[in-house]
């Protein structure tokens, strides 16, 4: 197993939820960081020791002549523009642009860049969202059929299609980890879990009476953060050269989430909570995740409720 202490990393996305938990992994390994983002934002949590970088890598000749400078072990690429669902419509409309410039064209500007550097390992993020769009299947294994939502989901099969194609016929150094729902404390408000812990915190101190949940019967596929973050660090150290799933590995309701963070807190709250169930909900999927476990030996975290738990303090 590599010893990563005294490497460089480059995290892109490094202001993000994955961007932010990895950095701070690395720098617990003592690896020297830097963190990549197109834009800054001051209300996102810095990591201390990360060196941050305000740099547009879809532009080729910026991203060749700043990786050239930095020279990086590892690149992680973990800034693909997102949102929640009703913000990623508002994108894809008025401006799909940033969504292909921080998929497809930063990933073909750092691949290139490394058909030069073949020391350098990538691992690339890359979304749920290429097999949710009528699925055949609930289950996404590796090899399943593709069926993207939207610009975003169609940007990350280009992506991905890249990453086979680069280490085919390159034998390049590329992992893309293909990721299911996911959350931690540094999400961004407007997801779920955030959502979910926003109103439980209300109930809890007394702000309000009763709380309704929506969609209290949809499935998900929902994991920690910081359990896949440490499956990343596992790719590093193992060295290998293919690409995994990340998910929970199976299906909860939204209502199960609630009432069993609820159970961590105080049984009474339920009672003031109204669960609102609807119907003709999207057909859910969730990862194979038996590769991943065996090459990684990794496994997912048992529950969200810690990590909701820690999110309600």
């Amino acid at each position: 197993m590599e010893d990563l202490k005294g490497k460089k990393a480059l995290v892109i996305g490094a202001l993000g939820q994955d961007g932010q938990i990895i950095s701070l992994k690395l720098r617990q390994k003592e690896v020297s960081v830097v963190g990549v983002s197109k834009t800054n934002d001051p209300q996102r949590t810095k990591i201390d020791g990360v060196d941050y970088k305000i740099i547009d890598l879809s532009d080729s000749k910026s991203c060749f002549e700043y990786l050239d400078s930095i020279k990086p072990d590892f690149i992680f690429h973990l800034g693909a523009k997102n949102a929640n669902s009703k913000n990623m419509k508002n994108i894809e409309s008025n401006d799909p642009e940033s969504i292909i410039e921080s998929t497809v064209k930063l990933s073909t500007n750092i691949f290139n860049w490394q058909l030069k550097n073949k020391k350098t390992k990538i691992l690339v993020g890359l979304s749920a969202f290429m097999y949710s769009n009528f699925p055949k299947k609930d289950r996404v294994e590796l090899d399943s059929e593709y069926s993207p939502k939207g610009i975003y989901g169609e940007c990350n099969v280009s992506t991905h299609k890249e990453i086979i194609e680069y280490r085919n016929k390159y034998d390049s150094d590329i992992c893309g980890l293909i990721l299911f729902n996911h959350t931690s404390k540094f999400s961004k408000q407007g997801f779920l879990v955030p959502d979910l812990v926003e109103k439980i915190s209300k109930i809890r101190n007394n702000e309000t009476d009763l709380i309704t949940i929506n969609e209290a019967n949809k499935y998900i596929d929902i994991s920690s953060a910081n359990n896949f973050c440490d499956g990343f660090i596992r790719i590093i150290e193992l060295g290998l050269k293919n690409d995994f799933i990340f998910s929970s590995g199976k299906l909860v309701t939204i209502r199960s989430i609630v009432e069993d963070a609820i159970a961590g807190i105080d049984k009474k709250l339920i009672e003031r909570i109204n669960f609102v169930d609807e119907i003709n909900l999207a057909k859910p999927i969730y990862g194979d995740i038996s590769i991943t476990e065996k090459m990684l030996d990794w496994k997912p975290d048992d529950s969200i409720r810690n990590t909701l738990l820690d999110m309600l303090g």
